[in-house]
């Protein structure tokens, strides 16, 4: 009996060692698992402080190159810490010596409310990708040799997706002065566009004639003001035709709707800059916006 008791004491004993030291490994575990996260809260605290003196040094850059070109209006309100790099990157841009010559076409505002850049790569890429639809556009065009002011105006419209792809190839970054020169010829390939609309639209009219002889040399210089003055002609236009034909009127409000809201981005896109793709469904806009018109100029095609 008093073996079978030294047993069980023995047993009891062992198992309380069992117990005791299963409690510490516990606590050892919690312990390590304690260092664990104060390590990590310090690495966290450590990345927060680093980024926030990221974020400190590019707004110091920032204010010191706008204030260097004295366009203080570039710099927003609240600079937003996802797209920082971005303005740092605009800043500089508008910062070299180039960029003096390079002001957006009268009647747009100058090159420091636009945006310059894109805020990443993706937004080059579909920038470029969306420079195909105006070749589609064109290829729908079926211009007899003979009719050159029909084959001028497909030529016009292959120029447009041309000066496009130009424009948006171009690094602003390594090459400033390239993408002005780039930003320029986009609008140029526009108003070439319209005004060799303006010469389908009144085929053997002197008048029509010598309105694009007078404007053709603004192009390069005032293209957006050329583009808006030839569109107004082509929008009548398109209106008394949608007027002799009612048929073709839900072609006419699509061709509207989607002028609109091509003229809504290109133009919004300047105000938020720090929204993806507007540039992009401008351009994708813009080009259903002109098909469309065609549809309703030459129906028979």
């Amino acid at each position: 009996a008093n073996k079978t008791g030294a047993n069980k004491f023995q047993n009891r004993l062992l198992g309380g060692i069992n117990r005791q030291n299963r409690a510490m490994d516990q606590l050892d575990k919690l312990s390590l698992n304690a260092k664990e996260a104060m390590a990590k809260l310090s690495m966290n605290a450590k990345e927060a402080m680093d980024t926030m003196l990221r974020k400190e040094a590019m707004l110091r850059k920032l204010k010191t190159v706008v204030g260097s070109v004295g366009q203080s209006k570039a710099l927003p309100m609240a600079l937003p810490s996802k797209h920082a790099d971005y303005y740092v990157r605009e800043a500089t841009f508008l910062a070299t010596p180039s960029s003096k010559h390079a002001r957006r076409p009268w009647g747009m505002g100058p090159l420091h409310k636009s945006k310059c850049l894109d805020l990443h790569p993706w937004e080059t890429r579909v920038n470029l990708i969306t420079c195909i639809p105006y070749f589609m556009v064109a290829n729908k065009v079926r211009s007899d040799p003979k009719d050159l002011p029909l084959t001028a105006y497909k030529l016009a419209l292959n120029w447009v997706g041309i000066c496009s792809l130009v424009y948006h190839a171009i690094s602003p970054d390594k090459s400033p002065c390239c993408r002005n020169v780039g930003r320029r010829l986009d609008y140029s390939g526009v108003a070439t566009a319209t005004t060799a609309m303006t010469l389908v639209n009144h085929r053997g009219s002197n008048v029509a004639k010598a309105a694009v002889a007078l404007s053709a040399p603004f192009i390069p210089f005032q293209p957006v003001v050329t583009a808006g003055l030839h569109g107004l002609g082509i929008e009548a236009v398109l209106l008394q035709k949608l007027i002799a034909n009612p048929e073709m009127r839900k072609l006419g409000a699509a061709h509207y709707a989607a002028g609109l809201g091509a003229v809504a981005c290109f133009n919004l896109e300047n105000v938020y800059k720090e929204i993806p793709y507007l540039h992009a469904s401008w351009h994708v806009l813009g080009a259903l916006a002109i098909h469309l018109s065609n549809k309703v100029m030459f129906p028979k095609q």
